[in-house]
């Protein structure tokens, strides 16, 4: 290249307009080049995520296999309704904070392993927008594993509004562990004989 530039330099003007656009048409090349070197980069880097995502998914999958394992075979939390009944609070709110502590035990249980999978997806989603590539499906799977119903943030609001000590009573009471709600709220008779 250097060496057409000598040659042309030295014949005179009229090549200097072809160097130009030779320079011009290199210059292009090498951007396209470059440019799908770049998507192909971005093909590779979006692959790579993916792949971490799709094995932090399988490790969610197992994790919440032995949630539910643990969930199914724990000893039914003891609710007193002594307790319940001398502090005047709705039974409704009681449950509502029930299925609240319940879904925050099964969160405790599945660990990091939602977290790293959220983190994945959020990157991959993020590389997906800076490449202009697309994967179907993205968003939908965010959507649905891995963030709390509208329900879900209303329980806990619920939950947050009990008095002080009908919380602490039911923190202790549930503990850390995954519990069944239904058979909680049906073994303690929390609606009573009537509901």
């Amino acid at each position: 290249m250097i060496r057409m530039m000598k040659n042309i330099s030295n014949s005179g003007k009229v090549f200097t307009m072809d160097v130009n656009k030779l320079l011009i048409i290199f210059i292009i090349c090498f951007s396209n080049s470059c440019i799908s070197s770049e998507l192909s980069e971005g093909a590779s880097s979006i692959e790579f995520v993916r792949l971490k995502a799709k094995s932090a998914a399988e490790k969610l999958e197992a994790v919440i296999s032995e949630c539910n394992t643990k969930r199914q075979t724990s000893l039914t939390p003891i609710i007193s309704l002594d307790i319940l009944s001398k502090s005047g609070v709705d039974r409704k709110a009681v449950v509502q904070g029930l299925s609240y502590l319940s879904n925050r035990n099964f969160e405790i249980c599945e660990g990091k392993s939602r977290m790293e999978l959220a983190y994945l997806l959020g990157t991959l989603n993020s590389l997906v927008d800076h490449y202009k590539l697309e994967i179907s499906d993205i968003k939908i799977i965010q959507e649905a594993l891995l963030y709390p119903t509208y329900q879900d943030i209303r329980f806990e609001l619920v939950f947050k509004r009990l008095p002080k000590n009908i919380k602490k009573y039911l923190l202790k009471a549930v503990g850390s562990s995954p519990f069944e709600l239904i058979k909680t709220i049906s073994s303690n008779n929390i609606f009573g004989k009537n509901h």
